[in-house]
Order: C-alpha cells, then structure tokens, then sequence
C-alpha cells in the first residue's frame, strides 16, 4: 500500500511539473511572436533617418501600448499590479528584479531616439560586459614615391590607441497609488513606460553633452577648447565669435566648415543652443539673404548653409556679454559613441511608501568621444 500511494504521489508530481514546463513555454513562445510582431512594425532605423523619421512608426507603438492593438503585455500589467506571477518567474533575475519584456525595452528606446537627443544622432554599441573597449586610429603610417632602384628607408608604422567606455546607471523611481494599479480602465503601465523614458532621456543627453565621466557618460563639452589647427587627441578645435555671448559675423561659421574634413562633413549638424537660434536667424550674406534656411516640411531639420540644425536645451544658453559654447558643428555618428548594455529591469516595492508602490527601474549606459576631428565648437567669446 505504501509503494503505491508513493507511486500515486509521484505521477501527480509530474503531471504538475509538466504542466509548469508547458506553462513556461507557452510563456516564451507568446514573448516571441510579440517580439517578432514589435520588430515588424519599429523597422531598423538609426541616426539621423530615425531621429527625423521615425516618429510616425512611434504612433502605432503607441497605440500598442495604450491598449488599442494586440501588443499590449499582460505579464508586465499583471506584474505592476500584483508583483511576480508564477509564470513570470522565468523574467526575474536574482536580485528579484522583473526583467522589461523585448517589445517593451525597444519602445523606450525608441522614445529616447524621437525626442532629438544625442542618442539618435551618434553610433550605438550593446554589450554584455561593463565596458567596451574600442582600437582608435591614433596615428597614421608615411608612405612615399621611390624610383625603381632607390633605396627603401623605414616609414613611420600606423598606431593605434585603445580606449574603454566604462558603463553607468541611470534610473528613475516613479509611484503610483495601489488604488490606481487596481483601476483596469486606466492603463498605468503606458504611462510609466513614457515616465521613465522621459527621465532617462533628460539625464544621459545631459551626460552626453557635459557628463565628467564620473559615475555618468563623459560629454564632448567637457574636454578643453584649442585653436583650429592646434587640434590633438584630447581636445575639440573651435572658433572664436569676437563678442562675448553674441555672433555677427558669418565668416565664423565658414571657418568651422573648412576646418572640418570633407569625409566628416557628410552626416554634419549644427547643435545649437534654442538661446542662439534667433542670432543665428538674422545672419545674412552680403547681398541679404538670410543663411537660415526654414523646412517647408513637417519634421524635417532646418538648415544652416546647407546642413541640418538641431536645437538643443542642454547646450549652454547665450547670455549677452558672457562667454559660452552655444554651438558646435558635428559629425555624431562618426564622432561620439553611445554604450547600452540592454538588461533594464523594473522593482516593485508595495511596502515602503504606503499606500503607494514605488516602481525602481534602472538602465545601463555609456558614452564618449571617439574622433575629435568630427566636432567643430563655435565659441561666442570676443
């Protein structure tokens, strides 16, 4: 009698942990075709394109998440209403952190690029490690004419610099009342998804134009300022207005188009202070014409003698009679490199601020200058 209730016991243990298995490939195949279904409709734009582009793919991504498609994540609903579920452990790491599920991740991502920042602008690297380490062309080898019987004296050898981009946190902590959770109608996780990214935004673009590199991704402003034609691995090129926190003059302007190189001035922009743009607007030519070329179109960039002007807040605000870098030319995509390590996790707390529950999320990211030839920094200095 023994063996067999043993027996008995034993086959509904497995029958349960089949059903368990079954449960979590289920899991995983419904994550899939949600994630091949996410890919179909964001496409694989970068750069500029999906800076300037994107934004009408991001619609449908939002109607996604609003509630109106078939995208909407249920796991991730359930999880912020009630915690980890039995079926979403395969989602947690050790630390107890809910793991973002791929369709949601790429939305914030996607986020982060529409709104004109740094990131949708410069080359992108995701890694698993705490770091990418990068080989830079630090010197470039001589070569030289010989006849065919003079003699071959050694040339210089190419050198190569390797530089590390160390990775960083960034977070948000949001709250939301249990009351709300537990309102079906509203659908909360949307508005947190839009919460978070627009805080990470603000604090890595931030970074990435003034960051010190300590505990935060290190911003092209933060290196030093030399003359055209001093330039060395290190510090940033730039020219000089002649009056502090002005411009009128539209030679300046010239004198950093030619002392970029011609390879880094196809993909260059003009990053711009929103403060500088009416200073700007009033610069014209000899025989009156504006350089400040308006878009007829919606969304798309308007130019400043032929290239495209994107107005950052960020970039230092031009006060009369106060010297500032309000403006640089750039080449992002050639010039400076965002780090993501792709792990973005979500805590839920229901117990610390009741009767709120605080949501933690956190992202990982990096990023620095890689090519100083690329940034051309317009000084509003006399």
């Amino acid at each position: 009698m023994t063996h067999e209730i043993d027996f008995i016991k034993k086959t509904e243990f497995d029958k349960n942990l089949g059903e368990i298995k079954q449960c979590v490939i289920d899991f995983k195949e419904r994550q899939e075709k949600k994630l091949n279904q996410m890919w179909a409709t964001v496409g694989r734009s970068s750069g500029t394109e999906g800076t300037l582009q994107g934004e009408n793919r991001s619609q449908g991504i939002m109607r996604d998440f609003n509630g109106n498609g078939d995208d909407s994540d249920p796991e991730l609903r359930g999880f912020m209403r009630t915690g980890l579920q039995t079926k979403a452990l395969s989602g947690s790491d050790e630390s107890g952190a809910f793991l973002l599920t791929r369709p949601v991740q790429d939305h914030i991502q996607q986020r982060l690029i529409l709104r004109g920042g740094i990131r949708g602008l410069a080359s992108s690297t995701s890694i698993s490690t705490d770091a990418l380490e990068l080989l830079i062309d630090a010197k470039a080898g001589d070569v030289g004419w010989v006849s065919e019987t003079d003699a071959r004296d050694e040339t210089t050898t190419p050198e190569l610099f390797k530089q590390k981009i160390p990775i960083h946190e960034i977070y948000a902590k949001p709250r939301i009342s249990q009351k709300l959770l537990d309102d079906a109608v509203i659908d909360i996780e949307s508005w947190l998804v839009e919460k978070i990214a627009h805080k990470m935004h603000q604090f890595e673009n931030s970074a990435f134009v003034h960051g010190d590199g300590l505990g935060k991704p290190k911003g092209f402003l933060n290196y030093p300022l030399v003359a055209v034609g001093a330039g060395e691995r290190g510090a940033i090129e730039s020219v000089k207005t002649g009056i502090d926190g002005g411009i009128d003059r539209l030679d300046v302007l010239y004198y950093a188009l030619e002392a970029m190189k011609p390879e880094l001035l196809d993909g260059a922009v003009w990053y711009v202070a929103r403060s500088a743009v009416t200073q700007l607007r009033r610069l014209k030519t000899q025989d009156g014409m504006p350089i400040w070329q308006p878009s007829l179109l919606a969304k798309e960039p308007d130019l400043l003698l032929g290239y495209p002007v994107v107005v950052s807040d960020d970039m230092p605000s031009v006060r009369e009679g106060t010297a500032s870098t309000s403006m640089m030319l750039a080449n992002f995509k050639r010039g400076y490199h965002v780090v993501d390590r792709h792990d973005m996790r979500l805590l839920r707390d229901p117990y610390s601020s009741k009767p709120f529950v605080e949501f933690y999320a956190t992202k990982r990211v990096g990023g620095d200058v890689v090519d100083f030839d690329a940034f051309k920094a317009i000084r509003f200095e006399g």
